[in-house]
């Protein structure tokens, strides 16, 4: 029996390979403050995954006028 291991916080990098982003895209939004939750322990950056979902999750959007609101 295998068990697979769920990696709950990551990196900027893995940040982007989980949500399809770019590195340099997140590392902005960080700065302005329009991105993810973060967590920032010393130099690191970390992510939860599950703060990630629900940032996407709160991008959606129906039609591309409602991004002009």
């Amino acid at each position: 029996m295998s068990t697979q291991v769920i990696q709950r916080y990551v990196d900027t990098q893995g940040a982007a390979q989980h949500t399809g982003l770019s590195e340099s895209f997140l590392e902005k939004e960080r700065v302005s403050g329009r991105g993810p939750l973060f967590i920032k322990a010393g130099k690191a950056v970390r992510y939860d995954v599950r703060d990630l979902d629900a940032w996407l999750a709160e991008c959606k959007l129906r039609s591309t006028s409602e991004y002009a609101a």
